[in-house]
């Protein structure tokens, strides 16, 4: 499936607005050829994924994110982080969308083109292009920086806004058939074409200017209720299988794909983020696989030039011993036949004549009888010892000639000791399949984790088993107070600006344990962590001791609460907390708590202090600490932990790891 249709992109955008309009863009990120567009809104993170010419979509998979950001991405967190979305809206039934985004008190536009090659704009508030991913100059508009920016053609009218009498017109007038005319006449695509046809009871092949009256307006009743059910939200969202495969996703279920099996969905942003998630984890795998075997044919290749180079090493090793071995053999005989040459060039003799005369005797001089031939341009004499042609170098003695063939054999010998190394390193690598298991592990996209209620707030599960929740701000604050019920214990560290904390009891006594816990949790999460404190003091109470009705006469700031009666302290309580990870469901799941609760869910931890090491770099190191500590199989679910969800749990202010 190439991508989204115009169908597609409206039940996609009529979603959206439900869900992203007053959110906060939190950041922008680029992954290949994706974007996500970090929104923080209605008290959670949504991550929005666009891949121009192809597809938009909330995603609930994460995808491991480039360390450096691309130049045209770090433009677009210049002018859109922070930014409030002010609307979320199609173009004129086009394949584009529009996000309108408030920065301070200026307003500007990113425009996703999804058809085509694609592009992503962003548009000042005079319409003026401030940046684009691709740069183009066309016959009917131009996108090129601080140039107007226009949208593309419209390639028919919309079949959101089209009457019934224009739309009978245009029918009933055209000499093609009735699919084609509705996907040239109306910017649909054909499928959604054949799926109007269907549900008109019409078929599709048939000649437009043949139908009735009565046909034509089946026809536009059938499309206007398609799209009025999609953007009222009436859809069922489904992806479509044939033969147990994926092969389409839709905002409903297609009757012109006949009896296929469709598996439903909330919504059609997760049905598409399924669906093109699963296409683009495929893709990935697929280069992965390609990729690792390229690399296997490099590796087979490597292996078979270093077993060449191995075994002609060796042979040269050998060889070059033999000849020293049968020079010392014949040492005496060899220099006898030296010293005749020598002589006989000091009298003037060519290497002709020598050659000449020491043949003309063999058989006779036992000298002659090793001799083979000369080399008369680089002064080599070649001797024949128990069937080796072995060369020697007449301005060396017997034993100097020896002597150099050992070196050359040792010399073998090592080059061949470093291609048996290499060989078995490279056959190590095939056979454990190395390179494969690199690849997987750089994969880009895992499914997100289904986060629980409480993990809203700060949590961690006490040694006793109790759920123990703080606050992360006023908010959230407030929150806490009025989810308390009866034999809950509310804690709170006496420093101005610490957290609301309550444990979940469940009606029942709370352990003293947990109590000590949730104490050291409150003082932890206050500002003394931030000015560095190594203690603080806490206390506790009962829920109908606390309120949010002030003293008469007196003001509580908002957020604020007011503590009546005796309070039950916990004195010193020291600032240390533990990171730690559990596994739920084959998922990685980060707890940060007090080091006593943490050591008794996971023995995969980190303690933590107050400290200067900033938030970001903690977090990364604690990432590592907790990955060389889990085995091979954990550690990778580790590495794939988002940083931003370690730096999460962290108290506000720098800290540093306690080194065990």
């Amino acid at each position: 499936m190439s991508g989204m249709s115009s169908f597609d992109v409206a039940a996609i955008v009529s979603e959206l607005k439900k869900v992203i309009v007053g959110a906060r863009i939190r950041n922008i990120y680029q992954v290949g050829d994706v974007f996500l567009v970090k929104l923080r809104g209605m008290g959670e993170t949504l991550q929005l994924l666009v891949e121009p010419g192809r597809r938009i979509h909330l995603t609930w998979y994460e995808r491991a994110k480039p360390r450096f950001p691309s130049v045209f991405c770090m433009t677009l967190r210049k002018h859109l982080r922070h930014g409030k979305v002010l609307s979320v809206w199609q173009y004129d039934f086009d394949r584009v969308v529009v996000l309108e985004v408030g920065v301070a008190e200026n307003k500007v536009s990113l425009v996703f083109e999804l058809f085509g090659e694609g592009n992503i704009v962003l548009v000042d508030r005079e319409g003026k292009i401030v940046v684009a991913k691709n740069y183009a100059s066309m016959r009917d508009r131009d996108v090129l920086p601080k140039k107007q920016y226009v949208f593309p053609p419209l390639r028919g009218l919309n079949p959101c806004t089209v009457s019934l009498e224009e739309f009978k017109k245009h029918i009933l007038e055209s000499e093609r058939s009735v699919a084609a005319t509705l996907v040239q006449k109306f910017n649909i695509g054909g499928v959604l074409a054949e799926e109007v046809c269907v549900r008109a009871g019409i078929d599709k092949s048939r000649e437009a200017e043949a139908l009735s009256e009565g046909e034509a307006e089946a026809l536009f009743k059938a499309l206007t209720d398609l799209l009025k059910g999609v953007i009222e939200g009436r859809g069922e969202p489904a992806i479509g299988f044939r033969d147990g495969n994926a092969f389409t996703v839709s905002p409903v279920p297609l009757k012109a794909y006949g009896e296929i099996r469709w598996q439903r969905f909330e919504s059609f942003n997760k049905a598409a983020d399924e669906f093109y998630s699963r296409e683009e984890e495929e893709g990935l795998e697929e280069k992965e696989t390609v990729k690792a075997r390229r690399e296997e044919d490099k590796l087979q290749r490597m292996l078979d030039a270093q077993r060449k180079a191995l075994m002609e090493m060796e042979r040269a090793e050998r060889k070059h011993r033999k000849y020293g071995d049968l020079i010392y053999k014949n040492l005496h005989l060899i220099d006898q036949l030296l010293n005749v040459i020598l002589s006989a060039r000091k009298k003037n003799f060519s290497w002709g004549e020598i050659k000449e005369k020491l043949l003309s005797v063999k058989g006779k001089e036992e000298v002659a009888n090793v001799f083979v031939d000369v080399d008369p341009h680089v002064g080599r004499v070649f001797v024949e010892l128990e069937g080796e042609r072995i060369p020697l170098d007449i301005t060396l003695s017997a034993v100097e000639n020896a002597n150099k063939f050992y070196e050359k054999a040792k010399k073998a010998a090592v080059k061949a000791e470093g291609a048996r190394k290499a060989m078995e390193e490279t056959l190590r690598r095939i056979k454990s399949g190395e390179e494969v298991r690199v690849e997987v592990k750089k994969r880009r996209i895992w499914r997100r984790r289904e986060r629980k209620w409480y993990e809203a707030y700060r949590w961690f599960i006490s040694s006793d088993g109790l759920l123990v929740l703080g606050g992360r701000d006023a908010k959230s604050n407030i929150a806490l107070y009025r989810r308390m019920e009866m034999k809950d214990v509310f804690l709170h560290a006496e420093v101005h600006g610490a957290p609301v904390v309550v444990v979940k009891t469940g009606g029942k006594p709370c352990p003293e344990a947990t109590l000590r816990e949730a104490a050291q949790f409150a003082v932890s999460y206050s500002r003394a962590w931030r000015e560095g404190m190594l203690q603080a003091d806490a206390y506790w109470v009962p829920p109908e001791q606390v309120s949010m009705t002030p003293p008469s006469g007196e003001y509580l700031p908002r957020g604020g609460l007011i503590v009546r009666g005796e309070r039950n302290y916990f004195r010193n309580v020291p600032l240390e907390l533990s990171v730690g990870v559990i596994f739920e469901e084959d998922e990685a799941v980060v707890m940060c708590g007090p080091p006593s609760a943490i050591s008794s869910k996971t023995n995969i931890y980190v303690r933590i202090k107050p400290g200067d090491m900033p938030s970001s770099k903690l977090a990364e190191k604690i990432k590592r600490k907790l990955a060389g500590k889990a085995p091979p199989d954990k550690s990778e679910m580790i590495l794939q932990i988002p940083l931003e969800e370690i730096q999460n749990v962290l108290p506000p202010g720098g800290g540093t790891i306690i080194e065990e």
